[in-house]
């Protein structure tokens, strides 16, 4: 008897349950219909690989107004004066969309730079909102320095300094030879002793000398400002520390 009574109820049972999860389907698509239903653009973050410097790219956006309103761009800006965007189409009807064309200037940065682009803009007439767009690349500069900051040791007790001269190298990495014109600190307790190129290499060696006497504070920040014949980044400089140390 209790088994026939379950048979019945199999079928209302399994009907509930294909019921329940239809609703959960329909209410999932219609959750992932309204995410989609913005005013957004092909890709948050494009990266153009690997430039040169001085070098300028070209990155395209492309916008969709996926509203059921009319999209208006208000105004573009850029994070620096290194990258200019401008829209195609400042007035998008729904399901219209347009090209952003962001130019990247990199000039004389180095390594791994990050250009953000804000899209200011209405939906219907209503409040601004921001669309946010990211241009990342890899600068590969003209030279390389070794090491990138230069460190030298004092001891507190003594006043005897652990490191009294250092030196970094400049190499060339890529583009045409290049030479060092001068380099000079900005702190009168660092000095450029001597800058000495290897012809065969291309390499220059800018060797430093710290004088404690002319230090009052006992540790010390400064730079050393290299100018070079170089037109993809004629000046560079090069962070140099003197860290006391306490010896027992």
């Amino acid at each position: 008897m209790l088994n026939s009574q379950m048979k019945r109820c199999l079928p209302i049972l399994a009907g509930a349950a294909c019921a329940g999860a239809s609703l959960a389907c329909a209410v999932l698509a219609w959750q992932g219909t309204e995410t989609i239903k913005a005013f957004r653009a092909d890709a948050e973050v494009k990266d153009v690989g690997i430039l040169k410097q001085q070098e300028e790219k070209d990155v395209v956006f492309r916008l969709f107004n996926a509203t059921s309103a009319p999209v208006e761009i208000v105004q573009i800006s850029t994070s620096c004066t290194c990258t200019r965007a401008e829209a195609a189409v400042r007035n998008l009807l729904p399901g219209e969309s347009t090209e952003l064309t962001a130019r990247l200037h990199i000039g004389s940065r180095r390594g791994q730079v990050a250009a953000l682009v804000n899209v200011l803009y209405r939906v219907g007439g209503t409040q601004l909102e921001r669309l946010s767009l990211t241009i990342t690349a890899t600068v590969e500069p003209h030279y390389t320095l070794i090491p990138e900051e230069v460190v030298f040791d004092r001891v507190e007790d003594n006043n005897t300094d652990l490191s009294l001269e250092a030196s970094f190298i400049i190499a060339p990495s890529n583009g045409p030879a290049m030479r060092v014109l001068k380099a000079y600190s900005t702190h009168p307790a660092i000095e450029v002793k001597s800058i000495s190129q290897d012809t065969e290499t291309g390499n220059t060696t800018i060797h430093l000398v710290f004088d404690p006497t002319r230090c009052i504070a006992p540790s010390v920040k400064a730079e050393v400002i290299v100018h070079t014949d170089s037109k993809l980044e004629p000046i560079h400089r090069v962070p140099v520390r003197v860290v006391s140390k306490r010896v027992d």
